[in-house]
Formats: structure tokens, C-alpha cells, sequence
């Protein structure tokens, strides 16, 4: 297996193990420092990710956008149907 692929991997157990902390805070409560272990761990495969997986950061940019501005209107739905 090559390092590309060992850190795909590496970053899609990252991902799993936040989302069991993410499921943690929620069920038992405050669980704020595993929550931020795991976000920083994410943070960083993504960026890995991005500097090695050789990906566009102008489409990159552009789905954030997209993304940011789809997330705020569903924000805005939901105070407007409280």
C-alpha cells in the first residue's frame, strides 16, 4: 500500500472516530475536549488531503462557498419557522 493510500485511510477512521465523538457529546453531555481532539485530528487529514491529493483550490473554494451560503439559508428557514 502507498503513503497516498495509508493516509486516505488514516483520515477516513479520523472521520469516524469524530463522529462517535460528535454522537458522545450528544448522549452523554459535555464532552468538549474529546470533541476537539477529534475536530483538530479532522482538520488536519483535510488538510493533508488537500496538499497531497493535488486537489483544485478554486473549485475547492467554490463549494465552500456554495456550501456556507446554503447552510446560512437553512439557518435562516429555521428561525423563521420558530
Amino acid at each position: 500500500m502507498e503513503e497516498k493510500e495509508l493516509k486516505m485511510i488514516v483520515a477516513m477512521e479520523e472521520l469516524g472516530e469524530l463522529i462517535q465523538a460528535i454522537s458522545k457529546h450528544i448522549r452523554y453531555g459535555n464532552r468538549e475536549e474529546s470533541l476537539c481532539e477529534e475536530i483538530a485530528d479532522v482538520e488536519l487529514c483535510l488538510k493533508w488531503l488537500i496538499e497531497n491529493c493535488n486537489l483544485d483550490k478554486d473549485m475547492l473554494n467554490k463549494w465552500r462557498t456554495y456550501k456556507n451560503e446554503r447552510i446560512k439559508n437553512y439557518d435562516l428557514k429555521e428561525e423563521n419557522n420558530e
